[in-house]
C-alpha cells in the first residue's frame, strides 16, 4: 500500500513523498502548478481514496470497505471510527460463531452430505459475508492493475473455496461408507475450514491491530483534543463565542475555571494557576496574574482570566506542537526506507513463489498438497507487521515525547541518538537560570553574618543572593543599622558597633564581584553569578549513566565558568567561547570519533547547535535555536534532555526488535510453508499474531521508564 501510494504521488512530480501506514497520512514536496485536486485524482488511480489534511499532508486510505487493514485518519482518529469498529466486531464474531462447526466437523473427518453441505453454507457466509471487506480491497487493487496484502489473502482464501466446490460433486455422489475413508489417497479434498480460518484470524487479527495502533496514537489524540475549537471573545462588554480559527491579535479572551486556553496570549485582568502537564510536562499548576504569558492548550485554574491574544490559531504554541509531532511521525529511518523498497516487489515474488510451489506439488504427483502449500504461502507471506514495524513505534515514541515536552523533528534523531557519547552544555540559560547567586564565597563566618546583615537592608538580587546564601550556611544574621545606599558602589551599615560596606572590591584589578569591609579593611569577598537550575545537578549525572561525558561550553568568563564546573563535577570546560569557539570545540570532538549532543538556548547558541552531530534546544531559548534544533524542550528542565535520549534510544530499539521479527517471520516461514509442512490455518494465526506482535510491542513504549522532573531547591543552593 505504501509503495502504490508513494508511485501515484510521485506521477505527479512530486518529490520527498512519504506514506505512513499508521497515521494514513501521505506528505510531499510538490511543484507548482499541481493541486491538491490532482494529488487526489492520482491516488484514487491507484486505488486509493484521500481527502486533505490541514497544511501538513493528505489523509489515505484504501478503497474499501470498512473492515479494510488500511482505515482513514482524521484530526482525532487514528484507528477505527465508532460505526466501523462496530461493523468489524460484528463481523469478527460472526465469522467465529459460524466457523466454528465447520471447523469441528472438519477435524471429526465428517464428510457426510448434510456435513459437507453444512460446511459448503457456512463458510460462504463467512468468506462472502464476513470476509467481505477483504474481497472488496482485493477487486478495488485489480481493477488498477495493483496488488495489496488483501490480495494474497483472497488469493488463497478464493483458491481453497473453489477447489473445494469443484470436489462436492465427486464427493456428494459417494456413498457414506467410502466418503467417510476419504483420505489424501483419493485426490478429492475440501478446504472449507481452511478458509473459514483464515478469514476469521485475518479479521480477529486486525481489530486487535487496530486496537493496539489507537492505543500506540493515544498521546497525538491527547495532544489534538488540547485544541480547543470555540472561544469566549470580549468586545464592548459582550461576551461573543466565535471560532479559535476566526480569533484576531489583540482580541480579548474571556477564559472561565476549568478551561482550556484556546490561543496564545497574555494577562490582562484577572488572577489563576494554569496546568500545563498537557502542554510541557510540567507537573506543577504556574500562578498566572496580569502581564504574564499563557500559551494555548493549557487548563485553567480556579480564577477568571481575560487574555489579549498574540498569536492566531495557525501560529499557536499546541498547533505548532501538533505539527512538530505530525512532522517526526511522517518521517521515515533510514532503515524503513530500505524496507520500503523490498515491499514494493514483495506481493509479485509471493505469488510467483506460490504458483512455484503449486506446479512443483503437481510435477512432484500430489496436486492436492500442492495446493495446501500454496494456500499456504499466499496467507502467511502477507507483509503487514513489516510495513506496521517501524511507523507504528515512531507514532508511540514521539507521542510519549510530547507529552513529556519534548519534541522530536523526525525519525533521523533516534538513529543518532545510539551515537551520542558527548554532550555540550552552555552554561547560561541552560545549566543556570537568570537569578543571580552565589557561586564562591571567601570569608569567615563572622564576615559573612555582617555582610548579610547589611544586605538584608536592601532589595538588589546581589542582595538577596547573598542573604540566601548565609542562611544556607546557618549563620546568624545581626540587626543592621544606619543602612544607606552607596550609588555605584554599594550599601553601607552600623552593625554590632562595626561599620560594615558590601560592594565594589576597592581594587580595580580584583577578580571577584562583591568585597565586604569592615571599619574600612578589606575581610572578604564574593563571586556572582547565575543560580543552578533545579534540574542542572540531576540531568549531568543522568547523562553520565547513559555513558555520555558532559562538556560545558560559555561565552562567560573562564572563571565563572569553571565556578559551574566544579560546583557539577565536570571535568571537560571552556569560557570565554565565541560562536565560533563553540563550533570550533564541536568539530574538534568529532575529529576525535566523537558524536556530540549540543544543548543551548541563545542565539549565539544556533551555529554550534546546527553543527552538532544532535541538536536540543531549551523551550525558552530564542527561535533560531528552536529551529536550528533536532529536539526541542518545551519547559527548562534538564531531565528532559536524558529522558529525550532514553525515548530516542528506545524508540530505535524498538524498531529494531519490530523489523527483525517481522523478516524473520518472513524469511523462516516461506520455505517451511513450501515444504507443506505448515497448514493455512496456522499459517493465517501466526500472520495475524504477527501484526499484533509488532504493533503491541511498539505500544509498550507508553510505559517507557523517565527521570522524573526537578526538585526545587533553594536559590543558594542552586548556586553553589
Amino acid at each position: 500500500c505504501v509503495g502504490h501510494v508513494t508511485k501515484a504521488i510521485a506521477s505527479t512530480g512530486a518529490t520527498d513523498v512519504n506514506v505512513n501506514l499508521a497515521l494514513n497520512r501521505a506528505t510531499a514536496s510538490v511543484p507548482d502548478g499541481v493541486t491538491t485536486d490532482q494529488l487526489i485524482v492520482a491516488i484514487e488511480r491507484a486505488g486509493y481514496s484521500a481527502s486533505p489534511h490541514g497544511q501538513s499532508g493528505l489523509d489515505t486510505r484504501q478503497g474499501s470497505s470498512a473492515g479494510s487493514h488500511d482505515m482513514g485518519a482524521t484530526d482525532h482518529d487514528h484507528g477505527d471510527s465508532d460505526a466501523t469498529g462496530a461493523q468489524h466486531r460484528r463481523d469478527v464474531a460472526l465469522s467465529a460463531v459460524a466457523g466454528l462447526p465447520v471447523v469441528v466437523l472438519a477435524m471429526t473427518g465428517n464428510t457426510s452430505r448434510w456435513s459437507l453441505i453444512t460446511q459448503l453454507v457456512l463458510s460462504l457466509f463467512v468468506v462472502l459475508w464476513c470476509g467481505r471487506s477483504l474481497f472488496k480491497s482485493a477487486l478495488n487493487a485489480a481493477r488498477h492493475r495493483t496488488s495489496t496484502m488483501d490480495t494474497l489473502v483472497c488469493l488463497g482464501v478464493g483458491a481453497a473455496m473453489i477447489t473445494s466446490i469443484s470436489q462436492l460433486p465427486t464427493l456428494l455422489t459417494q456413498d457414506q461408507e467410502s466418503s467417510m475413508k476419504m483420505g489424501s489417497s483419493s485426490g478429492n479434498h475440501v478446504y472449507f475450514e481452511a478458509a473459514v480460518v483464515v478469514v476469521t484470524f485475518v479479521l480477529l487479527g486486525r481489530l486487535i491491530e487496530s486496537r493496539l495502533r489507537a492505543q500506540t496514537g493515544s498521546s497525538l489524540r491527547a495532544l489534538y483534543l488540547l485544541k480547543v475549537r470555540q472561544a469566549t471573545v470580549l468586545a464592548n462588554g459582550i461576551e461573543t463565542s466565535v471560532a479559535t480559527d476566526q480569533v484576531a491579535i489583540n482580541d480579548i479572551v474571556v477564559l472561565r475555571p476549568g478551561a482550556q486556553v484556546p490561543v496564545d496570549g497574555e494577562v490582562v485582568a484577572g488572577a489563576s494557576t494554569l496546568d500545563l502537564s498537557h502542554v510541557s510536562g510540567e507537573s506543577a499548576p504556574v500562578a498566572v496574574s496580569v502581564g504574564d504569558a499563557v500559551v494555548s492548550g493549557a487548563v485553567n485554574g480556579n480564577g477568571v482570566l481575560h487574555i489579549r491574544v498574540t498569536a492566531l490559531d495557525a501560529d499557536s504554541t499546541i498547533t505548532r506542537i501538533v505539527a512538530l509531532v505530525e512532522t517526526a511521525q511522517n518521517s521515515k529511518p533510514r532503515l524503513q526506507r530500505v524496507v520500503d523498497r523490498v515491499a514494493n516487489v514483495f506481493v509479485p515474488v509471493v505469488l510467483v513463489l506460490a504458483a512455484l510451489t503449486l506446479t512443483g506439488w503437481a510435477l512432484a504427483g500430489d496436486a492436492s498438497r500442492g495446493l495446501d502449500a500454496a494456500l499456504t504461502v499466499l496467507v502467511i507471506a502477507c507483509p503487514c507487521a513489516l510495513g506496521l514495524a517501524t511507523p507504528t513505534a515512531l507514532l508511540a515514541g514521539t507521542g510519549v515525547a510530547a507529552q513529556h515536552g519534548i519534541l522530536i523533528r523526525d525519525a533521523d534523531v533516534l538513529e543518532q541518538s545510539l551515537r551520542i557519547d558527548t554532550a555540550v552544555f552552555d552554561k547560561t540559560g541552560t545549566l543556570t537560570t537568570a537569578s543571580a547567586g552565589v557561586i564562591d564565597a571567601d570569608l569567615d563566618n563572622e564576615t559573612l553574618a555582617l555582610a548579610a546583615a547589611v544586605e538584608r537592608t536592601s532589595d538588589h538580587p546581589i542582595a538577596g543572593a547573598i542573604t540566601a546564601y548565609a542562611k544556607l550556611r546557618g549563620v546568624a544574621i545581626y540587626q543592621a543599622t544606619n543602612a544607606q545606599a552607596l550609588p555605584g558602589h554599594g550599601v553601607s551599615a552600623t552593625v554590632n558597633g562595626h561599620t560594615v560596606i558590601v560592594g565594589k572590591p576597592t581594587d580595580p584589578t580584583s577578580s571577584h564581584d562583591v568585597e565586604v569591609t569592615i571599619d574600612d579593611v578589606p575581610s572578604g569577598t564574593f563571586d556572582i553569578g547565575e543560580s543552578l537550575s533545579d534540574s542542572a545537578r540531576g540531568a549531568i549525572a543522568a547523562i553520565r549513566k547513559l555513558d555520555i561525558e558532559p562538556v560545558i561550553c560559555s561565552g562567560d568568563s573562564v572563571r565563572r565558568v569553571d565556578a559551574i564546573a566544579n560546583s557539577l563535577g565536570v571535568e571537560r570546560r571552556a569560557g570565554a567561547a565565541t560562536p565560533g569557539d563553540k563550533i570550533a570545540l564541536i568539530r574538534q570532538l568529532q575529529s576525535q570519533h566523537r558524536s556530540v549532543l549540543m544543548a543551548g538556548d541563545g542565539l549565539n547558541d544556533a551555529a554550534a547547535l546546527a553543527a552538532a552531530d544532535l541538536s536540543i534546544a531549551m523551550g525558552s531559548g530564542t527561535d533560531v535555536a528552536r529551529e536550528s534544533s533536532d529536539v526541542v524542550l518545551l519547559r527548562d528542565d534538564l531531565s528532559a534532555i536524558a529522558n529525550a535520549i532514553v525515548i530516542a534510544r528506545a524508540t530505535h530499539r524498538t524498531i529494531r526488535i519490530n523489523l527483525f521479527w517481522a523478516s524473520i517471520y518472513n524469511l523462516a516461514a516461506l520455505p517451511i510453508a513450501m515444504t507443506g509442512r505448515l497448514s493455512p490455518m496456522i499459517a493465517s494465526g501466526a500472520m495475524a499474531a504477527s501484526s499484533v506482535l509488532v504493533v503491541g510491542n511498539s505500544a509498550r513504549l507508553r510505559y517507557t521508564k523517565l527521570r522524573p522532573g526537578p526538585v526545587s531547591l533553594p536559590a543558594a543552593s542552586r548556586a553553589i
